[in-house]
């Protein structure tokens, strides 16, 4: 939330579409992970907690989200980071507004990033699950070092708000910084691959970002948001280890843009209908490539296929597997591996499907 003027800003469409998927998933993230004995959760670049609209900042929205489930939480640490002085006061006056229980440890810290947070992390229990909201105003303090370390930990994601638009204009004037950024030099190359710039080096830029966070989580998923005339403005980028977060993630990006692009656009956004939609015929075409000559396949092979391997989600799977079997295409068998009967339009995991001309 960040922003290097200290006063308060209005909000702006496309942190309110950053917002609403941070919150969305929070409001799963600490249900989910209130098993755990501990958690903590970083706003790397908290900002002042408030808009001058009223529209309250990203801190606040991870708080509130802990307090929906603060029955189940056991104990639950926050850190919020800001380099301004300024921002960390306003900041503690919106969060002194919520009674918070005593279970809930806040702490504050004036400061860049990369050194309050890599002594916190060198302290941290390995095991207690982490949330990384790093959400910085530019590219600086952000080197990839530090988010790798975070990557390697047992269980942690993040969610980095990657400003490409920075990145690009930029990257001639504060090479070492934006090779700090990467964890690579190969981002140098890519630059000058594309001399005249535009949304063509962007994407190639994202792209290796994009890679080298592959190198230590097991999933990744990227949200484009875009400003005037389809400009590209930042990706958010969501990185885990855990299947059930980057499904959950998939499902929140999804509710977010109903056309299966992951992107905003401030020219569309008041035409959203948010009701999900989805092109069956493309869907229907991935899983009979993949598994049409294929024998005795298990439902949850599909359905892994689709939620990791294509742009959709398992529900779309089950919409597509329903009209395969009215198809005929299809053949399900009628005894699930317990003995059980399967009940018609239902896909159990280990239930057997044969695709008739296979």
């Amino acid at each position: 939330m960040t922003n290097e003027n200290t006063n308060i800003w209005p909000i702006q469409p496309h942190t309110s579409c950053k917002h609403e998927l941070l919150r969305k998933y929070l409001n799963a993230w600490f249900p989910i992970l209130s098993l755990y004995p501990s958690l903590f959760y970083v706003d790397g670049f908290c900002g002042p907690g408030r808009y001058s609209d009223g529209e309250v900042g990203s801190p606040v929205i991870a708080l509130k989200a802990a307090l929906a489930c603060s029955k189940s939480i056991q104990n639950a640490n926050f850190l919020f980071i800001d380099k301004e002085k300024m921002a960390i006061e306003n900041l503690k006056n919106e969060i002194g507004k919520l009674n918070l229980p005593e279970k809930f440890k806040v702490e504050f810290e004036i400061g860049s990033f990369p050194d309050v947070f890599t002594t916190k992390l060198e302290k941290l229990n390995e095991r207690i699950p982490v949330f990384a909201f790093i959400d910085p105003f530019g590219y600086k303090d952000l080197p990839f070092s530090l988010v790798s370390k975070l990557l390697n930990r047992e269980s942690c994601e993040v969610f980095i708000n990657f400003m490409v638009e920075s990145v690009n204009r930029f990257m001639n004037v504060t090479e070492q910084q934006i090779i700090d950024l990467f964890g690579t030099g190969v981002c140098l190359e890519i630059w000058r691959k594309f001399p005249n710039g535009g949304s063509e080096r962007q994407i190639a830029l994202t792209s290796l970002y994009e890679k080298q966070l592959k190198n230590c989580a097991k999933h990744t998923l990227k949200f484009k948001m875009n400003v005037q005339n389809s400009r590209i403005k930042y990706f958010m980028i969501f990185a885990t280890n855990h299947d059930k977060g980057f499904k959950k993630m998939k499902e929140v990006m999804w509710s977010n843009d109903d056309t299966g692009r992951f992107e905003y656009s401030s020219a569309t956004h008041d035409q959203l209908t948010f009701m999900p939609l989805f092109n069956k015929s493309i869907l229907k075409d991935l899983i009979l490539k993949e598994f049409s000559s294929k024998k005795a396949t298990k439902a949850s092979q599909i359905l892994n296929f689709v939620l990791f391997d294509t742009d959709f989600l398992e529900k779309h799977a089950r919409e597509v597997l329903i009209e395969l079997e009215q198809d005929n295409i299809i053949i399900v068998n009628p005894i699930k591996s317990n003995g059980d009967k399967r009940i018609k339009g239902t896909f159990p995991e280990d239930v057997i499907i044969n695709f008739s001309n296979s």
